[in-house]
């Protein structure tokens, strides 16, 4: 139970909880129309694989989300405003966090920042080094529940390679090491 109440503390879920200093850094290369704004989600969140919304399938228990107040996602052929763009889905492993979703919204093409990937895991590291966890650790992309799985339109190839891409490269990019023991990137925060 002081587990669960320590880690409430540590990743509190509410709505007012202001996320903006942890996009400030980014805003100057971002779509200013798109009203963007950060949002930790969790189990308990009201918009939790809310797919009326944005479509989009939150794989973790907590996500960082980018949702823009002024992005039109487009749903059964109504625009739905305030949706996830992107997300970046983790889960709490004692005193990490592991990255294992990384995922832009395929109907907000023409708003999602480019290199989304990297700027989320930015993003999370400073989050929770303010929040006292000790590392980040990000599962290798064959690690991914969809990894096998081919979606329409390409190839297991093509998939598995931009998966490998998304993981893997953007880990080490982002000053990842692989750790043979865990089986996923880490980076000491």
């Amino acid at each position: 139970m002081r587990l669960l109440k320590y880690l409430r503390a540590r990743l509190p879920l509410k709505k007012d909880l202001d996320l903006t200093q942890y996009l400030d850094p980014f805003m100057d290369s971002l779509n200013e129309n798109a009203g963007y704004f950060l949002q930790l989600e969790g189990l308990n969140h009201k918009g939790f694989n809310d797919f009326g919304l944005d479509l989009m399938f939150q794989d973790t228990t907590f996500a960082l989300a980018l949702r823009g107040s002024n992005v039109p996602i487009i749903v059964e052929g109504s625009p739905n405003y305030g949706g996830r763009v992107a997300l970046i889905g983790f889960n709490n492993i004692g005193d990490d966090l592991r990255i294992e979703q990384l995922q832009a919204n395929s109907r907000a093409k023409e708003f999602i920042p480019r290199r989304f990937d990297r700027m989320l895991v930015n993003v999370l590291k400073k989050f929770s080094s303010d929040r006292d966890f000790k590392r980040l650790r990000m599962q290798v992309a064959k690690d991914h529940k969809g990894y096998y799985h081919v979606p329409h339109g390409r190839t297991l190839e093509e998939y598995q390679k931009s998966m490998e891409l998304r993981y893997d490269v953007t880990a080490k990019r982002n000053g990842f090491r692989f750790d043979e023991s865990l089986g996923d990137y880490v980076f000491d925060l």
